[in-house]
């Protein structure tokens, strides 16, 4: 609904923020502690976002109603990370985790598509191999490895993985849907990444040096 209503950039660039929503002290809710150094970089990421918006709230098919579409999906993906870092964390299996997301998310959206769809049933042959792609691709493979890695990285690394998809988003944007940004926009965005980049500091460095053995 948010890429309907609002740019492709800014709907991927405001579902990038993620990370930064748990560094910001979400984290907690897992056990984790945020590193304050990384802080400056997560409100860089904000200032990014807002120059994003601003500046495309009237061109390239941007909106607010499509911002705030997008806004409440990155709060309910960032709910999801959490979630998903708890039940992994007390031993769940990942596939099996995703196995079961997959299953309540069909019960749930398959009526709304069969009642509230107006081109459900217009679905053709080569509908269907995109959304078999889309399935084996983003959703199996990707959403599995995310599910299998969140167990073995912290709850701010694993969304970090995904601030490829904004970079692809807006280069497919301006390819295929002509949706083109403007310099503001631009250097926003190169702020959110850099800012979602930095609030990820090289984890190593937060490890406690071990005291040498007398």
């Amino acid at each position: 609904m948010a890429v309907r209503a609002t740019s492709i950039a800014n709907a991927t660039l405001i579902g990038a923020l993620t990370p930064a929503l748990i560094l910001l002290g979400v984290n907690r809710l897992v056990g984790e502690r945020s590193d304050l150094k990384r802080l400056p970089f997560a409100f860089i990421a904000f200032a990014g976002l807002a120059m994003v918006i601003l500046a495309g709230s009237n061109t390239d098919g941007a909106s607010l109603r499509g911002d705030f579409l997008a806004a409440v999906n990155v709060t309910s993906f960032t709910a999801y990370f959490m979630i998903l870092k708890r039940r992994r964390n007390e031993g769940i299996d990942g596939w099996s985790f995703l196995a079961g997301v997959f299953i309540v998310g069909a019960i749930l959206v398959t009526p709304v598509c069969l009642f509230m769809g107006d081109d459900t049933w217009k679905v053709n042959g080569r509908d269907w191999i995109l959304l078999l792609a889309m399935v084996v691709g983003p959703g199996w493979v990707g959403h599995g490895l995310i599910s299998w890695a969140s167990r073995h990285l912290p709850v701010t690394t694993t969304p970090l993985l995904t601030l490829g998809s904004p970079v692809v988003s807006v280069l497919g944007a301006w390819l295929i849907y002509d949706q083109q940004l403007g310099l503001v926009q631009v250097f926003g965005a190169l702020l959110v990444i850099a800012g979602l980049a930095g609030t990820v500091w090289d984890r190593r460095s937060s490890v406690p040096t071990p005291e040498p053995v007398s």
